[in-house]
């Protein structure tokens, strides 16, 4: 049975997100089911005693099933909840000094997932070769959907856009003389969050040139406000563009379509979003210094810089062996990159520190 009062208190703090940090509706959904699993752990157990408590949160989410899926909680899901306490129970220290005076700050940020909770899946995503090889490879040259197809495969890598926003994209949202997209919700581009952005497309020649001839082809067809990734209808045997607006599902007809697209030209299919995962990984190996690094994370749309970095910034053993080889022929940074990398690491949290020390550890021993 869930503690009454532990409930009423996480209903405050779901309030004052929505009042405060104006989080939307999706977001609140999100936060409502971490601490429902926060809820369901502790059952009668006050918040006073959460310490205590036995097994830990931890393992509670390491051997959780739901009803509706046999599939263990991801890693990925687990870390989100444990991220989503913290906030709570730090917010609730601070709302509620004198009651919650010996839940310890530190035990608070102690909060992490179990190690060996899952086998880590391999970090997978379209490489820069792979994208030039669907962007360029020898297709019908006639059909316009293979062109579009090919256009978006470029597009996506370039930019980095989420499937979503990308198949809602308008013509009039892209420039690309200035290599500019405007990921602006007010033109209909589906962002997550709604969020508002101007972003930028990375200098790769042979995938500009893919991008390029598809914009000129595709303003010369429809008006701005038609999708830069449009429906194309077929007419007694031959193609027709439409400035159809998208459907609710387009993102997964776009991932019909890449799928279709690898199979025609003999490569291994991968979703939409490893195409984002492809464009901040090499980005990030092309990065010099921390400022380099803000700037992709901005152009990913985060929020924070160490989204970036705890989902993209990974190296393989090889690029590891090669940068850390290549470490005692380079001059040490100068000092203002110094300060840069001082300023972000101070805004880790002890634990955070702590584990990206851990992390570095493991990747230097690497085999």
């Amino acid at each position: 049975m869930v503690n009454r009062e532990n409930y009423k208190l996480t209903r405050k703090f779901l309030q004052f997100k929505k009042e405060i940090n104006q989080l939307n509706e999706q977001s609140l959904q999100r936060y409502k089911s971490a601490l429902n699993h926060l809820l369901v752990w502790l059952d009668e157990t006050a918040f006073a005693s959460i310490a205590k408590k036995s097994p830990s949160f931890a393992t509670y989410l390491r051997k959780y099933r739901s009803q509706k899926q046999s599939a263990p909680l991801s890693i990925t899901s687990q870390r989100k909840i444990l991220q989503i306490t913290k906030q709570f129970l730090h917010w609730m220290k601070v709302s509620y000094p004198q009651q919650y005076m010996k839940l310890s700050p530190i035990w608070i940020d102690s909060l992490q997932v179990m190690n060996g909770s899952r086998e880590p899946k391999p970090h997978e995503f379209v490489s820069l070769d792979e994208s030039i090889a669907l962007a360029t490879g020898q297709l019908p040259k006639d059909l316009i959907v293979y062109q579009r197809d090919q256009a978006a495969a470029a597009m996506l890598f370039l930019s980095g856009m989420r499937a979503s926003a990308f198949a809602s994209l308008p013509i009039e949202a892209v420039n690309i003389k200035a290599r500019q997209v405007k990921q602006w919700p007010s033109l209909g581009v589906r962002t997550k969050f709604s969020k508002h952005a101007t972003t930028f497309l990375l200098n790769i020649p042979e995938l500009l040139n893919v991008v390029e001839k598809w914009d000129i082809f595709v303003r010369s067809e429809l008006p701005d406000h038609a999708l830069w990734y449009p429906v194309i209808v077929s007419e007694w045997k031959s193609e027709k563009l439409s400035s159809a607006k998208p459907g609710k599902h387009r993102n997964i007809q776009l991932a019909k379509r890449l799928r279709k697209l690898s199979e025609l030209l003999e490569i291994e299919y991968k979703s939409p979003h490893k195409f984002r995962h492809g464009h901040a990984v090499y980005a990030l190996l092309q990065a010099k210094d921390m400022a380099d690094y803000k700037a992709i994370s901005q152009n990913l749309m985060h929020g924070d810089i160490r989204i970036t970095d705890s989902v993209y910034a990974w190296l393989n053993d090889h690029q590891i062996k090669e940068r850390i080889i290549g470490l005692s022929a380079k001059k040490a940074l100068p000092h203002p990159d110094n300060l840069q990398m001082k300023a972000f690491l101070s805004q880790l949290s002890t634990e955070e520190l702590k584990q990206a020390i851990s992390t570095s550890l493991d990747m230097l021993t690497a085999s």
